[in-house]
């Protein structure tokens, strides 16, 4: 889940499970977007912000609430939803669509993957003109790497004669996919927030 206080924090811990600092605490009963909720303690592992996880009444983790360290009025409350798109962009309307990649890319794109035993996957892609992204891409900052001769791309660096970054990463067929390949999709037309995400952690510093 993105911060919508900090810049460029995300906050990747969202399993279900009650956080070890919260157990056998005394949580008290908050109201936030109209959902009546058990908050936890502050987490003390962010430090820009005062972040504490909510519960349900089976104190299930269903979300997290943040407050400006300088400004106690100025918070943001993030939920969970049922897939890991839509809790990442705090959007419900993202939905898988029950297809894989394997339907959007080239026959020869993918008849070199099989040739690999579907290793470099990522790499494949974006030699086939699709940029491939995954909850995980937004925790780090990637690159896409790009010999200026040869024109090879990958994600990681590789040996070759001229290596420069690619910046130009809109001009991809850009894929949010899980770990099992499917194609996640949002019913609106265009995804600013996931695009601005997109810019930010794959664009050089």
């Amino acid at each position: 889940m993105f911060s919508g206080i900090v810049e460029n924090l995300v906050y990747n811990d969202i399993s279900p499970d009650i956080i070890e600092h919260d157990i056998d605490i005394d949580a008290d009963q908050w109201t936030y977007d109209g959902r009546d909720v058990f908050r936890g303690s502050q987490d003390n592992r962010y430090t820009d912000v005062r972040a504490y996880w909510l519960y349900d009444d089976d104190l299930q983790r269903i979300g997290l609430v943040e407050y400006d360290v300088k400004d106690n009025a100025n918070f943001n409350v993030l939920w969970f939803y049922d897939n890991q798109y839509a809790t990442l962009f705090q959007n419900p309307d993202w939905k898988p669509t029950g297809t894989t990649i394997w339907s959007r890319m080239s026959p020869e794109a993918y008849q070199d993957c099989l040739s690999n035993d579907f290793k470099n996957v990522f790499d494949m892609a974006i030699n086939s003109g699709i940029l491939l992204i995954t909850p995980t891409t937004f925790i780090n900052r990637s690159y896409i790497y790009e010999c200026t001769k040869c024109k090879k791309k990958s994600l990681s660096k590789f040996n070759c004669s001229d290596l420069d970054y690619e910046v130009d990463f809109f001009k991809y067929s850009i894929l949010f996919i899980d770990d099992d390949f499917i194609i996640y999709e949002t019913s609106t037309s265009e995804p600013p927030v996931a695009s601005v995400q997109v810019e930010k952690v794959l664009s050089p510093v």
